[in-house]
């Protein structure tokens, strides 16, 4: 978790706020010796409240697993969005086209850059969309000539 959360700092913004959770929370566990000279009942309840401990920082670190993820994987979204656009550009004749190419290559370096600003390359593949959407229904099925 913490080796995704470091790389989601250097590949993308705005990261989620939410804080990175310490394995010094779960405290001293008792010692195994100590545990099994105590009757399984007495070893249980002894046990029960450092096993709630590791059931919270497991789902706390998830938590920050699942956060972190979702901004790296919108981003990985993003450009492949982007490049299934420049197909659909490309399909119709207008893969180059002077009208598309410079919200492409704006959109496209937002989202090589990093840290990438996920939000700015969300509203500049947006436009690059609409502006694919656009001009392909202007030159109909048959393509640009």
């Amino acid at each position: 978790v913490r080796a995704l959360v470091d790389m989601c700092r250097a590949k993308v913004s705005p990261l989620p706020v939410l804080a990175m959770p310490s394995i010094d929370a779960l405290g001293p566990v008792r010692p195994v010796a100590e545990l099994e000279a105590l009757p399984w009942p007495s070893a249980r309840a002894a046990m029960e409240p450092y096993l709630l401990r590791v059931e919270r920082l497991t789902a706390a670190y998830d938590e920050v697993a699942r956060r972190f993820g979702a901004v790296l994987d919108k981003r990985n979204a993003l450009r492949g969005l982007l490049h299934a656009f420049r197909d659909k550009a490309a399909a119709s004749g207008l893969g180059e086209s002077a009208d598309l190419e410079p919200t492409f290559r704006l959109a496209e370096q937002v989202l090589w850059g990093a840290p990438c600003d996920v939000e700015q390359a969300e509203r500049l593949v947006n436009d690059y969309t609409d502006a694919v959407n656009t001009a392909v229904a202007a030159v109909g099925p048959g393509g640009a000539r």
